[in-house]
């Protein structure tokens, strides 16, 4: 038996760069040992992407000043020193003024936005041995993580109207003073008040300072859903609105869903209601006449008295909502980069190879060393399924009242008289799903996620050793069928082994694998040493040439 090898995968120096990439493991190992050559934890992040098509989310931002801005440059007062017996005074002043009075108007919309974070573990591993022109697969795998996950923000519009009134007015003064009656003195007032010699004491001291922005009107601000006219709430998100018996109530239109990853699927979805329809029936029977069921409250301010009385109470609704359902599908591709040219299958000769991380293609080898950096892409898309929804309920409610009653009196006393309930006696309200109109349904690209790059790492090859037909390292028994089909169907043979037959077969080296190779590797087999001369085979090794003798036979009565 003959054999000779050295190849495996070791660390080369490298660094990671990109968001989320987590630490790579590598492994420095000899043929035979565990290859895997990756091992990490990524997080792939994007951030306001549109939830309508790809690229990012569509926003509009507005603000703009109506009205006066002055700022004029500071004045300087110095009307020079003044002098008498005893006594000398410089001094010295300086005044800045802002003055700004008007209106700001503003507006913001957004189109609809999702932030997705896509976590994944990804491992690469290479094969325990490695041989100089054999063709082999580096294995790659991602795993999506449970820490993934997406948020939406629904598409929102807000506008605002505010009066501006900012005054400033600020001074400084300085007097300089020497003689008998008043002393040598520095006198400031200035940022730092009132000192005598303090040199840092510099502009300026306010004395007017005036920043008032009354809200005049808004619709939406920081989306709250409301209108606002002089900063009163004049309606909007829960409010109700009375025509007759009906009751009109103004919904939420921020569906916004969060995504998490269930059954190996990253998905999730929100719905709001965006208006309600109540009709008061019994009240609508009656002609509004309140005989089954009404209500009385009132504060005189002594006495506070609330009651209420409801026979029977049957109501019937409609709502409309607005729902939205998500779903990101994703994948890794792998971007591998060598700095040496290898063979990749299906491409040829190249330095960098982009292919999905679960299917690269075979590569080769053509020098006893490679460093390889990989670098990590994430394709995703995002599903959307936009619905207005509809659905009915009734309501119903038979004999219940309540009454309260208290009172404050002062000086003498307050409390309550009178804090009691009944019933009802029987309430129900059932609801029913009527039907579905949808709004938008699409799939679409989602970009805007970052490239993780992997630590380098290094692919040894050893040079072919002759007559190690089956690529182990050695050249034994085991070597005898490979050898017999690189003879007889070169191309399975280069198939099955990822290597031409020739790189180790043509034992005589005349460019052919032929029965003229038959005793060379006889000769490598019984310890011979593959010398260019072949001696006379002895004993053993005629018992390996009838061995091969009897395979090849076998080879082509199986073929018949």
């Amino acid at each position: 038996m003959y054999s000779a090898r050295d190849s495996g995968v070791c660390l080369a120096s490298g660094r990671s760069v990109g968001t989320g990439a987590a630490a790579v493991l590598l492994a420095c190992t000899a043929a035979g040992a565990a290859q895997q050559v990756v091992n990490s934890n990524v997080s792939f992040t994007t951030q306001s992407q549109s939830i309508w098509s790809s690229g990012d989310a569509f926003t509009f931002d507005y603000s703009q000043f109506f009205g006066i801005d002055v700022n004029p440059s500071p004045v300087t007062i110095n009307p020079g020193p003044v002098s008498g017996t005893g006594y000398h005074v410089d001094p010295y002043f300086l005044f800045d003024t802002d003055f700004r009075t008007g209106m700001q108007v503003g507006a913001h919309v957004n189109g609809g936005s999702i932030d997705a974070n896509l976590d994944y573990g990804i491992t690469l591993s290479a094969p325990d041995a490695i041989v100089q022109g054999q063709a082999i697969t580096l294995t790659g795998a991602a795993t999506k993580l449970g820490s993934s996950g997406f948020q939406s923000s629904p598409a929102n519009a807000e506008a605002y109207l505010d009066g501006i009134l900012d005054v400033y007015f600020g001074g400084y003064a300085r007097f300089v003073t020497s003689g008998f009656a008043l002393g040598s003195h520095d006198y400031r007032m200035g940022n730092r008040g009132f000192t005598d010699g303090a040199t840092n004491n510099n502009p300026y001291r306010t004395l007017v300072n005036v920043n008032y922005s009354p809200e005049i009107f808004s619709i939406n601000r920081d989306a709250s859903g409301q209108l606002k006219v002089l900063g009163t709430n004049q309606g909007g998100t829960g409010s109700d609105y009375v025509l007759g018996s009906t009751t009109i109530t103004a919904g939420n239109w921020n569906v916004a869903a969060t995504g998490a990853l269930v059954g190996g699927q990253l998905a999730g979805s929100d719905e709001k209601t965006l208006v309600t329809a109540t009709i008061d029936i019994d009240q609508m029977a009656t002609s509004g006449v309140p005989v089954l069921g009404t209500g009385f409250a009132h504060d005189w301010g002594v006495i506070e008295m609330d009651m209420s009385y409801e026979v029977v109470d049957v109501t019937a609704s409609m709502a409309m909502g607005l729902r939205q359902a998500f779903e990101i599908g994703s994948s890794v591709m792998a971007r591998l980069k060598f700095d040496q040219n290898v063979m990749v299958e299906g491409v040829g000769e190249t330095d960098t190879l982009i292919a999905p991380l679960d299917a690269l293609p075979a590569i080769t080898l053509m020098s006893e060393s490679v460093t390889v950096t990989p670098e990590f892409i994430v394709n995703a898309t995002l599903s959307n399924d936009t619905d207005l929804t509809f659905s009915g309920g009734m309501g119903f409610i038979f004999i219940a009242g309540r009454i309260f009653a208290a009172y404050d009196a002062g000086l003498f006393g307050s409390g309550t008289a009178a804090n009691a309930s009944l019933g009802p006696i029987y309430e129900s309200h059932p609801t029913i799903d009527l039907f579905d109109i949808g709004v938008f349904s699409d799939t679409m690209d989602l970009g805007g996620f970052d490239t993780i790059m992997g630590e380098s790492f290094v692919l040894t090859a050893a040079a072919a050793l002759l007559g190690d037909m089956n690529v182990d390292g050695v050249v034994d028994a085991v070597d005898v069928a490979p050898f017999v089909l690189a003879l007889t169907d070169p191309g399975q043979y280069a198939a099955q082994y990822g290597l031409d037959p020739l790189t180790v077969g043509d034992i005589n080296g005349d460019g052919v694998v032929d029965a003229v190779d038959v005793a060379p590797f006889v000769q490598l087999l019984v310890g011979g040493g593959g010398g260019a001369t072949v001696p006379e085979p002895g004993s053993a090794a005629v018992l390996v040439m009838l061995g091969i003798a009897g395979v090849m036979r076998r080879g082509r009565q199986g073929r018949r």
